[in-house]
């Protein structure tokens, strides 16, 4: 039993010392990372980064000659009697140069340096959005990935020049203070250089183990926090309003938020407590021996011996400290730089995610007058599993022809319209337009065939008319025509501001809350107000009852008369509009052919088409959702 305790103990030890070696950054990737995040704010705006290094060094210099440089020569010019106006005149030098500095400083800290910041975050984030709208939608369901780009982005837009150009300036200041101080000591008494090493040797011992803990509190708090906004959103989100009301959801809520409260109290402590211990004895070393150590020996020297000048005391103790401090904050600095370190190694493996659907240079658009769509024995499954979604499809869409995809829920159905997309990249076999294979295409123009309303649509808090054409090419005779063929014209023309009406008012109190029914034929209309020849309508009726759905598609269909038309829906009776309709089970086709024939044959599709003809009659299905 004894051996098995031990033995556990020993794996598990094994295993966090693993992890730990995972996480830890190299000195060479700590630089690397450091000169990358420095890259991103130089290339955006090297002003910023000038003016930093150019304050840094002044800063220093003119705070080390103001302070114990001029100490020290006043007090060693009057004990050696030296002409009162002449210390003047260096005084007010002094004094005058440090004025102008600090004028300038503040100057441009305060009307140019806000302009620079915003120039690095429009840079960063042009960067990260860009990638963000680039990236595979594979991702989304990767855990992992998906967790560290939720983690990383939403810091990195707030934090990358913070992070640079703060370590810049900690470490040019730390260096230049060093440099002037130590050669302070030197000339005074270079043997009391040793006091100064000593706490660079406890920032070894400590500084690392102290990041650590650090790092691992806020990873660890990020993860509560990420709750927390989830519960939040749940409390202020007109999605789950009515749930809040008629269900105890707000009750589980309430229990997950005190537990979130209760791990950050927790957490809090715990490495409160780690972090107070390590603060304590480097404090001891650090300051307090450094410093009376330095004030013992200039006295005796001073006192005693009498080999010191009044100045050259007065300001070695104050000189061992500043090398001593500026020692630790060089090495205390270098941690926070293995930190930041980590936070960007996260931010580098995001931007420098190799997409693997991606444009291609010089790659042939598609011709938009020849359109067909072939499936030619299309297999795919998605990451990290073992199960085929689709096998082994085989079919032809004409240009022109209208498509009704059907079958049961989880059938295979939206996948397959996505890899028609080129949203996924199919697993074996090919998809071709116009003869072409689409992985070898333009990807930003053959997505550009596409107008598409997916199952979950999505309304934004903009007017009516840019929710329509969401930054596509049109006007409000566009719009117009889009809303009417939607069904949804007249209520658009009743609000306040018809087209120019602000929809929802998560930032408007006075925009337009609608049904679920109207917002979904807003939605609809983007599809009627792109000039696109390929439409998918992926599930987009579900809020609407069978009578406007029906509608709905007559409508489509009239206006998409001379485009490709491919519609999913769960009620087949719109399914009797199309060319041709397309029943997948299980991830294949199993039936295919015009709505008549494949009645006429009294298969799975006609028999799923009966059942739900019998549930309308007998008033199954309601005329709201």
């Amino acid at each position: 039993m004894i051996n098995i305790k031990t033995k556990e103990k020993k794996l598990k030890k094994k295993i966090k010392n693993e992890e730990k070696k995972k996480n830890d950054v190299s000195f060479r990737q700590t630089w690397k990372d450091m000169f990358f995040a420095l890259g991103i704010v130089w290339r955006a705006c090297p002003q910023q980064v000038i003016f930093t290094v150019a304050t840094s060094l002044l800063a220093s210099l003119i705070g080390f000659i103001g302070g114990t440089w001029m100490t020290r020569f006043i007090f060693n010019s009057i004990q050696e009697a030296r002409p009162f106006e002449s210390i003047i005149r260096v005084v007010a030098a002094i004094y005058a140069s440090s004025l102008v500095f600090y004028i300038t400083h503040n100057i441009i800290h305060r009307i140019y340096k806000p302009i620079w910041r915003l120039r690095v975050t429009k840079a960063l984030n042009h960067m990260l959005f860009g990638k963000v709208a680039a990236v595979d939608l594979a991702c989304y369901e990767d855990t992992e990935f998906y967790k560290r780009f939720t983690m990383t982005v939403p810091e990195a837009m707030g934090g990358v020049e913070d992070y640079v150009i703060e370590l810049l300036d900690d470490a040019l200041y730390a260096l230049t203070s060093l440099f002037t101080n130590a050669s302070m000591v030197l000339v005074i008494d270079p043997v009391l250089i040793v006091l100064a090493f000593i706490p660079l040797v406890s920032n070894l011992v400590f500084g690392k183990k102290m990041n650590r803990i650090q790092y691992d509190f806020q990873m660890q708090m990020r993860e509560i926090k990420r709750d927390k906004d989830y519960v939040d959103r749940i409390f202020y989100l007109a999605d789950y309003a009515k749930e809040m009301r008629m269900t105890g959801i707000h009750t589980v809520m309430m229990r997950r938020f005190y537990n979130d409260l209760k791990e950050t109290q927790k957490k809090t402590g715990k490495f409160g407590f780690k972090t107070a211990r390590f603060l304590f004895f480097k404090g001891m070393i650090d300051g307090t021996l450094v410093y009376y150590a330095g004030i013992f020996y200039a006295a005796f020297r001073l006192l005693v011996s009498r080999t010191m000048l009044v100045g050259d005391a007065i300001v070695l103790s104050g000189a061992i400290s500043t090398v001593s401090s500026r020692l630790g904050w060089i090495t205390a600095t270098y941690e926070k730089m293995n930190q930041h370190a980590m936070f960007l190694e996260n931010l580098r493996g995001f931007i420098d995610y190799e997409i693997k659907i991606k444009q291609l240079p010089d790659a042939p658009k598609p011709d938009r007058e020849n359109t067909a769509i072939m499936f030619k024995d299309v297999t795919f499954r998605y990451d990290n599993t073992e199960t085929d979604v689709l096998k082994h499809i085989d079919l032809e869409i004409a240009a022109g022809e209208k498509i009704a995809i059907v079958g049961v829920n989880g059938a295979g159905k939206s996948t397959l319209v996505k890899l028609m997309m080129r949203l996924y990249d199919v697993t074996d076999g090919s998809i071709t337009c116009g003869g072409e294979d689409i992985r070898g295409l333009d990807l930003a123009a053959y997505r550009d065939l596409y107008g598409v309303i997916f199952q979950d649509y999505r309304i934004f808090a903009m007017s009516v008319r840019d929710n329509v054409l969401l930054g596509g090419e049109g006007d409000d005779q566009t719009v117009i025509d889009a809303l009417t063929a939607a069904g949804v014209y007249d209520k658009v023309m009743s609000l306040p501001n018809g087209i120019d009406t602000m929809l929802t008012r998560e930032y408007d109190e006075d925009g337009a809350v609608l049904s679920g029914g109207e917002y979904q034929k807003i939605c609809i209309a983007r599809v009627f107000a792109r000039s696109a020849p390929i439409v998918i309508l992926d599930e987009p009726s579900s809020a609407l009852d069978p009578i406007a759905e029906y509608e709905m598609y007559e409508n489509m269909l009239k206006v998409c008369r001379d485009r490709t038309a491919v519609f999913i829906s769960h009620r087949l009776s719109s399914a009797a509009l199309a060319d041709r309709v397309v029943m997948i089970e299980n991830g294949e086709i199993i039936e295919e052919g015009p709505h008549a024939e494949l009645m006429a044959r009294g298969g799975k599709y006609a028999e799923m088409f009966a059942k739900q003809a019998e549930n309308y009659a007998e008033g199954g299905e309601t005329d709201e959702k």
